[in-house]
């Protein structure tokens, strides 16, 4: 029997995990005469660290939470709502202060966003909210970065911290759904024909969380809307994001002909032999079927799907249609992988190279994990690849701030 959790949100609406559902559930209840008209989510993720500022306005007739990209207070100029630093949280090393800088700006960038009252900054809620790069590592490393960074925001930010911490694979998929459905208009939709599933590519970790046709047996969501009741399958692959099966692979036929590489090496350019050693590596054994990435079981996919994060990049780079289509992607990977670097590099002057170095192996990788794992067919899949929808971000962090939100 799997364990079941319920997880009560508001009358209405409730999150229960039927698997790997322990931490998932909002960071507190307070009681406050007045709610707070800005939330702060700051995504500490594998490449880099950003802060979300967020505008709360109650609740709808569902009783969900009203959230929306914060704009400027001040009424002038294009919304600026976030803000990235690179290097990450967890390229500091376990050095705590430089931990502690990588955060002072972002903290410093929300104030000035949120405002002057000091009343309204400190009933600003905060997230720290870290992701995959931070699951990889063992629990004391994880302590050494976040300890120092929980206590120093609590000592020294303005806002009212409420957590600090790591998220599991199953809760990033799942916020990553509430994004899509909620900005898309789909998140009370009675049926699960008009919900979206979503795909997302990170750089430490890739997700897929979608409505089957049944209950899934294992990593199950089932999210309720009044009488509604919506069974999700949410999954999480740790360790094969694009950058980290990238380094995994570190085959050069994934690199454009020419292309430098570490070591001395140089590409080769071989897309279908590209293929193949990505294959080997999603390889698994798969006692119960259907299966996906490493002989995982999975549910029959159902339903159209919109693809976020490094998928966006990669198939808008590759013009593979809008909805984007596998073969598509695909043959824009055989031409690609085959071209010569210096051509690449004339064709695109405004693109940073690091990216053209990577784009055989992401096409490669992409339909790979999409045709061969999750099960998409080459021929009739076609998949929205979106970096904004309903005026917001697709990033899982608008989900993440919903789900806090509703215990405020």
């Amino acid at each position: 029997m799997i364990p079941r959790v319920v997880v009560s949100l508001t009358a209405l609406w409730a999150l229960c995990l039927l698997s790997s559902c322990a931490s998932v559930a909002p960071s507190g209840v307070e009681e406050r005469s007045a709610g707070p008209r800005y939330g702060i989510i700051i995504d500490a993720g594998t490449t880099g660290t950003r802060v979300h500022i967020y505008a709360l306005d109650g609740r709808d007739e569902e009783g969900v939470p009203r959230v929306q990209a914060a704009p400027w207070p001040r009424g002038q100029g294009e919304p600026l709502w976030e803000m990235r630093v690179e290097p990450g949280l967890i390229d500091s090393g376990g050095n705590p202060e430089a931990a502690i800088a990588s955060i002072e700006p972002l903290i410093a960038y929300a104030a000035d966003r949120v405002g002057p009252d000091e009343r309204e900054l400190r009933r600003t809620p905060l997230f720290l909210m870290a992701t995959a790069g931070m699951r990889a590592l063992p629990e004391q490393e994880r302590e050494a970065i976040l300890g120092p960074v929980r206590a120093w925001l609590r000592a020294s930010s303005p806002f009212h911290v409420k957590d600090v911490r790591v998220i599991t694979g199953e809760e990033e998929a799942l916020f990553g759904w509430l994004t899509i459905n909620y900005a898309g208009g789909t998140l009370n939709a009675r049926g699960t024909q008009e919900t979206l599933g979503v795909l997302d590519m990170g750089g430490g970790s890739t997700q897929i969380a979608f409505a089957p046709t049944k209950a899934p047996e294992a990593h199950g969501v089932s999210v309720d809307f009044g009488p509604s009741a919506l069974q999700l399958y949410a999954r999480s692959y740790l360790g094969y994001g694009e950058e980290r099966m990238l380094e995994r692979v570190a085959d050069p036929r994934c690199s454009p002909r020419g292309a430098p590489l570490e070591g001395g090496r140089v590409g080769q350019g071989d897309y279908a032999a590209c293929r193949a050693v990505i294959l080997k590596a999603l390889e698994g054994p798969c006692d119960k079927g259907p299966c996906s990435l490493m002989g995982a079981w999975q549910p029959p996919l159902r339903g159209d799907f919109v693809a976020v994060s490094a998928y966006f990049y990669t198939m808008t780079f590759a013009e593979a249609g809008d909805p984007a289509s596998l073969e598509a992607l695909e043959r824009f990977g055989v031409h690609y992988c085959a071209s010569e670097w210096s051509e690449i590099l004339k064709a695109h002057p405004e693109v940073d190279p690091r990216y053209l170095v990577q784009y055989c192996f992401s096409a490669a990788y992409m339909v790979s994990i999409l045709h061969e794992g999750y099960g998409f067919d080459m021929e009739t899949t076609q998949i929205r690849a979106l970096d904004r929808i309903g005026g917001n971000d697709t990033g899982w962090t608008l989900g993440a701030m919903i789900f806090e939100a509703s215990a405020l």
